[in-house]
């Protein structure tokens, strides 16, 4: 764990220095994206992206005022001048905090033991375990193992082959997307469809394949590598999802008309969208593929950004396209999230019988997979905004001493950071209930015509947590949780988790369960958090797995 002493002021002049440069050349960068007008076709962008449309030159103001504005939407834009205490200190406070949390998940999910105390967010975790036996899970685990490789192949040559996933040699002097994806899957040249390799943003990079090994029709869905991807992730508002079903789109009687039953990260949903409707898109031959393979079924998956993508889309091919509706409803359909970020929150009135039923079968047809502590499957702007809180009370805390968080930190005490950061987080956590109520409240007024009286209540939460950010959620019934015996001996002495786990990057020892996805709201700062996104960290132990069955 780091430390402010730990750093020379050489190191900390030539640290901001780079990530200066390095922030000015990112953003310079991709201007041209932003240019060409694809973020105003969202019905709501951040602040970030609304403000890089500006047609002022991105020089270093420039990038300072984007900044600034990216931070002032947190509510943080003094961050520089509150910290009383070490910023790397308090940051480290937490993190052993954190390990500590994710330890006693981990082992409740192992141990099949509810989490005690039991927070009413928890309380369906039995109702999951007694619906899905261990011999469904084993076999959703072996479809996971192949279709992870589809949703892996979509990244092409530079991520596979940097994980160790492909073998550059094999593939001879091509080494196009086509060529890595009929590698890695097996499949014939005439077994793909269609390969989208040069998207227009906020259009990803995707694939349609015909499986005829599985019997059914893969749409492939890639997460983030380009700059444009990036600009689809910063686009973190949210947005009403689906879309009202087009004029000139023609459907049976029977087919249910239903639309914007749900909020949904707005980057991701229009990604989805275009994904149908651009030029060259699903809609253009996903009928007449499914009219030709009736028997087949229809699976979408992704990785990171391609797994949220995949969800969004599955939304839209169930309400516009009949035939997937009725794979839906004969359970045909899967969709396959792996490593999703929290992109979904229900809005819509349960009590109408068209939308509960469309709900249930979608989150039916979802499988998240989650790996150990993925930053990703918990990141939000809400989470990121309690994280921020968190932080700040940590720093305030007057019962944490100079030497007490000094002691804590040099010695790693997750235990002793536990005792004295739970009460801080139960008391950010009520003020966060009190924030989703004045949202409630705002938004009724707002659906009620009172503008004024809305934005007089908005007014009155300046200094609180943004009660604008809805709280996205994992989507599905639960989410299959990927854990390695390290995870769960994570708040034990160093030469305890020698003997009782693993290494956290030994991923093929590993264990697979299926948790609540309450249990990936609150983000986590881990020394895991980041590595264990990675294709590889999904890949390699659902394979593990699979072959262990």
């Amino acid at each position: 764990m780091f430390s402010s002493q730990s750093m020379t002021p050489l190191g900390w002049v030539s640290g901001a220095f780079v990530v200066t440069v390095g922030a000015f050349a990112f953003f310079k960068s991709f201007r041209g994206s932003l240019s060409n007008k694809v973020v105003s076709r969202s019905p709501a962008v951040s602040t970030l992206a609304m403000a890089m449309q500006s047609p002022t030159p991105m020089g270093p103001s420039a990038v300072l005022k984007v900044l600034r504005m990216f931070l002032s939407t947190l509510r943080i834009q003094q961050l520089p001048h509150q910290w009383k205490h070490s910023f790397p200190q308090t940051t480290a406070l937490l993190a052993l905090y954190h390990r500590s949390q994710l330890a006693k998940s981990a082992r409740s999910a192992v141990l099949d033991t509810p989490l005690d105390p039991l927070p009413d967010q928890f309380n369906r975790i039995e109702r999951i375990r007694l619906m899905r036996s261990r011999n469904e899970q084993r076999k959703e685990i072996e479809d996971a193992a192949h279709w992870i490789v589809y949703a892996n192949s979509a990244y092409g040559v530079l991520l596979n082959s940097a994980f160790g996933l492909i073998d550059v040699a094999a593939l001879g002097a091509s080494l196009s997307l086509e060529d890595v994806i009929l590698n890695r899957t097996g499949l014939k040249p005439d077994d793909l469809v269609s390969v989208s390799s040069s998207p227009n943003a906020p259009c990803p990079v995707y694939f349609c394949a015909i499986d005829h090994k599985l019997r059914a029709i893969v749409i492939s869905i890639r997460g983030t590598l380009s700059l444009d991807d990036v600009l689809t992730d910063l686009i973190a508002t949210d947005q009403h999802f689906p879309p009202e079903i087009p004029a000139d789109r023609k459907l049976p009687e029977s087919h249910p008309k239903v639309a914007e039953y749900a909020r949904v990260h707005s980057g991701i949903g229009s990604a989805a969208l275009a994904m149908y409707e651009g030029e060259g898109g699903l809609k253009g031959y996903i009928d007449e593929i499914l009219r030709e393979h009736q028997c087949y079924r229809l699976v979408i998956t992704g990785h990171s950004l391609g797994g949220g993508c995949a969800v969004a889309l599955a939304m839209i091919l169930m309400q516009r396209e009949p035939r997937v509706f009725a794979l839906a409803k004969s359970g045909k359909l899967r969709v396959w999230g792996f490593a999703s970020p929290p992109m979904m929150l229900t809005t819509a009135d349960l009590n109408q019988s068209s939308i509960r039923d469309h709900l249930d079968l979608l989150n039916s047809a979802v499988r998240v997979v989650a790996c150990a502590d993925d930053a990703v499957t918990r990141l939000s702007a809400r989470s990121v905004a309690h994280l921020l809180h968190v932080l700040f009370e940590i720093d305030t805390d007057a019962k944490l001493s100079k030497l007490k968080r000094a002691a804590i930190v040099r010695a790693g005490l997750t235990n002793a950071a536990a005792r004295l950061i739970s009460p801080i987080e139960a008391r950010v956590r009520k003020h966060d209930e009190s924030v989703l109520e004045r949202q409630k409240s705002i938004q009724t007024l707002s659906e009620s015509d009172s503008s004024a009286a809305a934005e007089d209540m908005s007014d009155k939460d300046e200094l609180d947590l943004d009660a604008r950010f809805s709280e996205l959620k994992l989507p599905g019934e639960f989410v299959y949780w990927i854990l390695s015996t390290s995870e769960e001996h994570a708040d034990q002495p160093e030469t305890a988790r020698k003997i009782l786990g693993t290494r956290s990057t030994d991923r093929s020892n590993s264990v697979i369960r299926a948790v609540d996805p309450a249990v990936f709201t609150e983000l986590l700062l881990t020394a895991g958090c980041i590595r264990s996104h990675f294709p590889d960290s999904y890949e390699i132990p659902l394979r593990a797995n699979a072959k262990l069955r």
